[in-house]
């Protein structure tokens, strides 16, 4: 009942801050591939898929993305009354209540493990498996069942089905596995040995899955697994590197132990310094305590190290934009998970001190020791107080916030019988979860999304061919050669800029909004469109996103999203950056202030503006913004443009000269960073 009283808070808490839609990063690639048979990124994801769709099912009036996330929410329960039933395992049932209360009201409020929790993506799963596995062990060493035995190596076998990461609970796990060999051998047979073949086999079924959607041949598959080459190519992610978190791993050796440093800080922050102390205390505690299971001890100290420094160490991710800590954030999931068996054990050794404490008291009885020691107890309920208030205002938002699915929105506002070339996460994965969900709608007015990353890969050509038979394409086709063939039938656009062939130089690509349209150089009305980008930027769903400080202040804290802030200020930049190239209108200067505010430290929003001013002869402003990107960024063409902006700008020779020798300055300090870099 208590228990049962605990989850549901935690049930209720997730449900009322359960995201409306998706929230950026891989949910859009996620869902948008359980809607149409596919499957997402490497490595395929087959068990979260097939489980999204069946919760698509469910008899709810709810978007998908929302369907989505109760998969997320469910999983996270599962994962926390797992803990429970380890801790019970632990503590042979004696389990002291309130420090079980005060440890998973705490973890579940923390900012990665709640956020993740009620949008949907992959890591609850993940760390439900996890737990799930320990938990197996754990009462297989308690019991020497051999049911144990076969429900481990059919889990085993599905968790391998959902992410890569489960490979870092499998050491722990064989450990306690081993210290059950001596009474398990002499009753694992040969029968029995090829029933636990047998049953990991069978978790390895929803692999099937890949080879299903291959034959279904949606262009939204990320590989072709109806050969054992190409289901091995998606399986191992071959085209990410099957040991690696991807191409932008540095092997700078300082940087893998400033890792350390970065897990250690997020933790901090995470969890407060009050938290990182209980936690610190119940680390401490556990090596202390004879009653707990040595063996366990052991097992759980290597499974903290392989999810927390060693993984971080090992992926060595690069953590300078938004969108590099959004991505190094999810992986502290299941970490954090595993802090609520420390801190249950420092809340508890808290208590047994203040207990103690009263005890020893002249005229104090049990009873009063115990009262007394409960009521000084309550006041650590601050902790999970105090992370749910400070988090609710960043992640509650989520539950009618839209930002992501706009984005998606407003890249496919294109004509008919458009192609929308798309390229990077958050733009690819936002549109694709708009377009799929909709996916009547936009193929009756011929859009058609081509995610062009994968134009290199044969499959992709034949898929898109079955999905849009009018369209012109080969396997061996490159960008340039699908522009020549579809540019008489199709309007094309793009989020950026793609290089064009010298036979193409007749072409250009002219901003409209979020996107650029490819036209014909010689048939671009400026005027037409000017009128089209304001016209875009009137309409489009996101169009007070640069009053996120007054109306969305949380946008800043989730990471992902603010991805989304520095996409709209970039397409904010280019807008103005055009009009005020090719018109007086005061739109120019409206845009360029919307990116500014959307992106403050982007240099290049700075450079544009300084364009901008120096074109209205506003000399003044125009050196403070040149002098603003030059020290917001090493780019060297900041300090080469000096005296090519400011100086056509300046009349006078005085100025002239204090311009040329302001630039020198600027170049001799740029050779000597480089030198000492």
């Amino acid at each position: 009942m208590q228990i049962g009283l605990l989850l549901g808070i935690v049930t209720v808490q997730y449900l009322l801050s359960a995201s409306s839609t998706i929230y950026g990063g891989d949910s859009g690639d996620l869902v948008a591939s359980a809607i149409s048979n596919s499957f997402p990124h490497p490595s395929g994801y087959p068990l979260y898929t097939v489980i999204i769709q069946s919760f698509f099912r469910l008899p709810l009036d709810l978007p998908y993305a929302t369907k989505a996330a109760l998969a997320s929410i469910f999983f996270s329960i599962c994962s926390f009354y797992l803990l429970t039933r380890i801790i019970k395992e632990l503590t042979h049932n004696k389990v002291h209540i309130m420090s079980l209360y005060a440890s998973i009201l705490t973890v579940a409020s923390t900012y990665v493990v709640w956020l993740y929790a009620v949008v949907p993506e992959v890591f609850p799963l993940n760390t439900f498996f996890v737990l799930l596995l320990v938990y197996l062990a754990l009462r297989l060493e308690s019991t020497q069942n051999i049911t144990y035995v076969y429900l481990i190596a059919f889990c085993t076998g599905l968790s391998f089905t959902h992410h890569h990461l489960i490979v870092l609970c499998l050491p722990s796990v064989a450990f306690l596995l081993y210290s059950s060999k001596n009474k398990l051998l002499p009753i694992f047979n040969k029968k029995r040995s090829i029933y636990t073949l047998l049953f990991f086999l069978a978790g390895l079924s929803p692999f099937l899955y890949l080879v299903y959607a291959s034959y279904m041949q949606s262009e939204l598959n990320w590989g072709d697994a109806t050969s054992i080459s190409g289901f091995l190519d998606v399986v191992l992610r071959k085209g990410y590197g099957t040991f690696v978190a991807g191409h932008f791993i540095t092997q700078i050796a300082s940087h893998r132990f400033l890792q350390i440093k970065n897990i250690a800080r997020f933790t901090w922050t995470d969890f407060t310094l009050f938290g990182f102390t209980i936690v610190s205390i119940g680390l401490i505690y556990m090596t202390k305590i004879k009653k707990i299971n040595p063996v366990f001890k052991k097992a759980f100290f290597v499974l903290l190290v392989l999810y927390g420094p060693f993984f971080f160490f090992y992926a060595n991710f690069p953590i300078q934009e938004p969108f590099d800590f959004a991505t190094m954030e999810r992986f502290l999931h299941v970490f954090y998970i595993l802090l609520t068996i420390p801190l249950y054990f420092g809340f508890l050794s808290i208590y047994k001190l203040l207990l103690h404490l009263f005890t020893n008291l002249k005229h104090s009885s049990k009873n009063n020791a115990h009262v007394l020691s409960t009521i000084v107890f309550l006041a650590l309920f601050l902790l999970p107080i105090l992370l749910f208030a400070k988090n609710s205002k960043y992640i509650v938002p989520l539950t009618r916030d839209t930002t992501a699915e706009n984005t998606g929105y407003d890249i496919l506002s294109v004509p008919n019988n458009s192609i929308v070339l798309l390229s990077g996460d958050t733009n690819l994965f936002n549109t694709q979860y708009v377009y799929f969900s909709n996916r009547e709608f936009y193929r009756s007015k011929n859009i058609m999304p081509i995610h062009v990353s994968k134009l290199s890969l044969d499959y992709y050509a034949k898929y898109l061919k079955k999905a849009y038979p009018n369209l012109s394409i080969s396997p061996s086709d490159s960008l340039g050669k699908i522009l020549a063939k579809n540019i008489g039938e199709y309007t094309f656009f793009s989020v950026t800029k793609y290089p064009l062939t010298d036979q193409q130089k007749h072409l250009v690509w002219i901003p409209n909004g979020l996107v650029f349209r490819l036209q014909e150089r010689e048939s671009v009305d400026i005027g037409e469109t000017i009128k089209y980008i304001e016209d875009f930027w009137r309409s489009s769903r996101n169009k007070h996103l640069h009053k996120f400080e007054v109306e969305k202040p949380f946008l800043a804290k989730n990471f992902f999203q603010k991805d989304i802030l520095a996409i709209y200020s970039t397409a904010y930049q280019n807008s103005g950056y055009y009009i005020s190239e090719n018109s007086n209108r005061q739109s120019a200067h409206e845009y360029l202030e919307r990116a500014q505010t959307l992106s403050p430290n982007d240099a290049d929003t700075q450079y544009v503006f300084s364009l901008y001013f120096a074109k209205r002869n506003d000399c003044i402003s125009a050196e403070k913004k040149l002098d603003n990107a030059i020290e917001m960024s090493r780019d060297s063409l900041y300090r080469q443009e000096y005296v090519k902006i400011l100086g056509n700008c300046y009349k006078d020779d005085e100025n002239k000269k204090r311009i040329e020798e302001k630039a020198n300055n600027y170049l001799r300090q740029q050779d000597h960073s480089l030198s000492t870099f």
